[in-house]
C-alpha cells in the first residue's frame, strides 16, 4: 500500500474530514488524499501550519524539554490535527 492509500483510508474513516497530507519537516509533500473538491488550498494551509508545527516543537524543547505528540487547531468549521512522525 502507497502513502496516498493510507492517507486516503485516514480521511474515509474519518467523520467530516476532507484531507490529509504526509510531508517533510522542510514542508515537501510526500503524499495527499482530498475527498472532496474544497475551495481550501489544503498544500498551502499545511506547509503555512507546518511551521507553527516546528516552533511550538522547538518550545516544547526548551521549555519542557520534551516533544510535540500532536498539535490540534480549530479555525470556524475546520479542525486541523498535526502529528510528527518519527
Amino acid at each position: 500500500m502507497i502513502f496516498k492509500d493510507y492517507l486516503q483510508e485516514i480521511v474515509e474513516s474519518v467523520d467530516g474530514a476532507i484531507a490529509a497530507t504526509l510531508m517533510a519537516i522542510d514542508g515537501v509533500q510526500v503524499a495527499e488524499f482530498i475527498k472532496d473538491e474544497t475551495d481550501i488550498e489544503v498544500q498551502v494551509v499545511a506547509i503555512e501550519y507546518s511551521k507553527l508545527l516546528l516552533e511550538a516543537s522547538r518550545l516544547s524543547a526548551k521549555l519542557f524539554n520534551s516533544t510535540v505528540d500532536e498539535l490540534t487547531l480549530s479555525a470556524n468549521q475546520y479542525t486541523l490535527l498535526f502529528s510528527p512522525l518519527n
